[in-house]
C-alpha cells in the first residue's frame, strides 16, 4: 500500500503506511488546497482533494471490466443535482453538493479502505468510470 500526499507543503510519498500515520496525515488538511490518494495498486485506490472546509472523495475499484470509478456522497442526488465546485491541485473540480464532505467523513472512507472493509451505508457511490473508459 502507498500513501501519496500533495500540500501546501510539497508532495511526498509514503510505503506501507500504518492507520494511525494515513489517519493523522488526513487530520493536518488545512484550508490549503490538498490531495490524498491511498493505493493498493494502479486501479485499485481512494483519493481526496480540497480543504478542511470541504472536499471529494473517489474510488476506483478493480473489476472483471478493468475498474469501476466512483465518488462519494452523502445522500443520494436529486433528480436535479446542485453541482458546486471543489478547488484542487488540478484546478475546480464539480461534484454534487452531497458530496462535499467532511475531514471525518473522508477519515471514515478511508479506514474501510485500509482494512478492505464495505463503504458504510450511509454513503452513496455515483458511478463516474464513463469519464475514464469512453476516450
Amino acid at each position: 500500500m502507498k500513501l501519496i500526499v500533495d500540500s501546501i507543503a510539497g508532495q511526498f510519498e509514503i510505503s506501507d503506511p500504518d492507520w494511525n500515520y494515513i489517519e493523522a496525515t488526513i487530520h493536518q488538511i488545512s484550508e490549503d488546497v490538498s490531495y490524498f490518494i491511498l493505493e493498493r495498486d494502479e486501479n485499485d485506490y481512494i483519493q481526496c482533494a480540497g480543504k478542511k472546509s470541504g472536499l471529494f472523495v473517489e474510488v476506483r475499484e478493480p473489476n472483471d471490466r478493468l475498474f469501476k470509478h466512483w465518488v462519494i456522497g452523502l445522500n443520494p442526488p436529486s433528480k436535479r443535482p446542485v453541482w458546486t465546485a471543489i478547488s484542487c491541485k488540478l484546478g475546480s473540480v464539480y461534484v454534487h453538493a452531497t458530496e462535499v464532505l467532511s475531514l471525518i467523513h473522508a477519515q471514515a472512507l478511508f479506514k474501510a479502505f485500509f482494512y478492505k472493509e464495505n463503504i458504510s451505508p450511509e454513503y452513496y457511490k455515483r458511478n463516474i468510470t464513463k469519464r475514464f473508459t469512453e476516450r
